[in-house]
């Protein structure tokens, strides 16, 4: 990747982080589709900032988001991730368990 490039992908990262306040809002909509489609962004953004409201999202009352609160930890990839992941591993349901083991 060339100077130019990355800093595009630089420029490109901050405009996204400025979703993440936004998205943390989203993550306590009462629609569960909302909070999942909003796990779901936060791990599309990658950013360490979104870590925090991805694991509150692990305590979600619906498994499909805290699904995706797991995804989009491990998507992240950030040792800061690794309490929520461990937290995970002993959710109520298989699948959420599952993704949390991959992640």
């Amino acid at each position: 990747m060339n100077n130019c490039e990355a800093n595009n992908k630089a420029l490109g990262n901050i405009s996204l982080e400025a979703l993440i306040p936004a998205l943390f809002k989203a993550l306590e909509n009462p629609d569960w589709y909302v909070r999942l489609k909003a796990a779901k962004a936060l791990g599309n953004i990658g950013s360490e900032k979104a870590i925090p409201g991805l694991i509150k999202a692990l305590e979600d009352s619906d498994e499909n988001v805290r699904e995706y609160a797991v995804t989009s930890l491990g998507k992240i990839g950030s040792e800061k991730a690794i309490s929520g992941l461990i937290k995970a591993l002993k959710d109520s349901d298989w699948y959420v368990r599952g993704k949390a083991s991959e992640a």
